[in-house]
């Protein structure tokens, strides 16, 4: 990606409104595997499925009203429609990073949704910057 298109795409006062907004979100969905897991017993990557869905409102909600000022849609259908597509590939995502990392290197699921977070975070920030959130 030339440097001219990341100066239009990165916008450090919405990086970092986008980090607190993930925070929120991140606090959300991890709160939600925990209870999902330790107190109900669910499996690790069926309760990330709900667990991220949650987190997928919260983030939804912050970026539309705190985030980003611009929005490419004014169909709320249509944008949170392409906000899912970007979620859900996301979400696919953090389920083989779990996976991974838990079968394959037997980190606890916590540890491995952090790191699944973190590849997360960056691909889902680009994709709706540059899909949803730009001019």
């Amino acid at each position: 990606m030339p440097i001219i298109m990341l100066n239009k795409i990165i916008n450090l006062p919405e990086i970092y409104r986008y980090i607190i907004a993930g925070s929120i979100a991140f606090a959300s969905d991890m709160s939600s595997l925990y209870v999902l897991v330790e107190i109900f017993g669910f499996h690790y990557l069926v309760s990330n499925v709900f667990s991220y869905s949650i987190g997928l409102v919260v983030v939804y909600f912050l970026n539309i009203k705190w985030v980003f000022p611009v929005r490419k849609y004014s169909q709320i259908s249509i944008e949170f429609s392409i906000f899912s597509i970007i979620a859900f590939t996301g979400l696919i995502i953090s389920e083989i990073l779990m996976w991974f990392t838990v079968e394959k290197y037997n980190l606890p699921y916590f540890h491995a949704k952090i790191i699944a977070t973190a590849f997360v975070f960056g691909f889902n920030f680009l994709l709706r910057k540059i899909l949803l959130f730009s001019r």
